[in-house]
This record gives structure tokens, sequence and C-alpha cells, in this order.
């Protein structure tokens, strides 16, 4: 997407047309720009020294979506989107509604330009409001601050607010043999052709919600493409 498309009535058009255009760049196919990658070694550091001796995940599907970074420990599971100046923001609201049905804790990482689009009046009117719950981080010049510009100029800072309901959600991250093996290790009995939902209906009935977190953030931690943050 051209650099020129900054302001609020590039994002309003973006918002009008969900569903019918898609970012010509995702970092899953990495076809990244420096500027992505660049950003997602800063998440990743950003969230190391938030939660030290986390492990991080990148691309982690969720829904029909993929998170950018996924941070987990063995109480936590936190997701942070990231949205470059090279990228659009068309697929955001969906992506956030898949997002907060799963993961207790979510931020939103953007470059300058974008929170001040979405912070101008007439964006305000189109309804693309971000959820109160979504933490709020800008990436520029290498570093990522927990603070974000308003179209007024003034720097605001709004951190994410940790949802102790999405419990179950979470479950829906994982792939059906991790719930299994999650089953099978507190003796909780599964019928041979249970279904993804099936499963993760039983264990959302039989564990607790801490039980579940631990679960989940073990499994995927576990999954050969983790990596510990350094």
């Amino acid at each position: 997407m051209p650099d020129d498309l900054t302001g609020a009535e590039e994002v309003l058009r973006q918002h009008q047309t969900i569903g019918m255009a898609t970012s010509a760049r995702r970092p899953g196919s990495w076809n990244a720009t420096a500027e992505e990658r660049a950003m997602r070694a800063a998440a990743c550091d950003w969230a190391v020294m938030r939660w030290p001796g986390c492990k991080v995940m990148t691309e982690v599907p969720v829904g029909q979506a993929r998170i950018d970074v996924l941070v987990l420990t063995p109480d936590q599971i936190i997701g942070i989107e990231l949205k470059s100046s090279a990228d659009t923001l068309t697929r955001l609201p969906a992506q956030l509604d898949e997002y907060l049905g799963c993961i207790p804790e979510v931020w939103l990482a953007m470059a300058p330009k974008w929170w001040r689009a979405v912070t101008s009046q007439p964006i305000a009117q189109s309804k693309l409001e971000l959820p109160f719950r979504v933490g709020r981080l800008t990436y520029e010049d290498g570093v990522l601050r927990e603070t974000h510009p308003t179209a007024s100029g003034m720097e605001m800072a709004r951190p994410a607010i940790m949802n102790p309901m999405v419990t179950s959600g979470a479950l829906h991250l994982l792939w059906r043999d991790e719930l299994l093996a999650i089953a099978q290790a507190h003796g909780i009995k599964v019928r041979s052709r249970a279904t993804v939902l099936d499963v993760c209906g039983q264990l959302a009935r039989s564990l607790t919600g801490d039980q579940i977190i631990a679960r989940v953030s073990e499994a995927i931690a576990a999954r050969p493409e983790s990596k510990k943050a350094p």
C-alpha cells in the first residue's frame, strides 16, 4: 500500500470495504518488509522484558486469523497484533474479535500514522473503534512504546485489560491431539469420534479456569516451532 495513504479517509475507506480486500503482505508468508520484521522483533523483545521467562510464538492460528505474537507463561496467555505502516486495517475488527474470544490479554501495536488516523473524528464516527480491553502500543524508529499518538498530537497510554472470563475460549487455540492429551492427563474420558468442539466442552466442564490457561499455554509452548524468548 502506498505510504501516502496516511489519513483518516484511507482508514475509513478500508473499514467500509471489510471482507472485500486483504492485506497484500502477511508475515506468515514472510514476504515481509524490513519494517515488519523489525516490528516483530521489537514486539518479542518487549514481551521478554514485560514477562520474564516467557515463551514467544509467532503467527499462531486463532480461528480464521493469525496472531502475530503469542506470549506464554505458566499462568498467562497474551497476544500482540502488529500493524506496520505498510499494512492495512481492513481486517483489524474481525481479527480483534477472534483474539478477544480466545486470548485473555490482547495488545495492538501500530505505526504512528494508524493511531493518528483511528483517533480522528471521522473514524470515531465510522465506529471503527477499538475494544476497550485492547492495549495500545506504538512502533516507531525501531522502538515499541506503551503510548500512542492521537489526531491532536497528544500521547496517550492505554494498557491492556486482562479478561479473566476468557478461559474456556483459550481451548480453541489448540489442535485436536493437544486437547485429547489434556483430557487423558486429567482422566477425562472422550468418545473416539468426539469433535474438537465436543472435547473443548468436556474440558471446559471438567477443569478450572486456571487449569485451562496453564494446560493451553503448556501445549502451545511444546509445539515444534515454539521457541523460548532470548
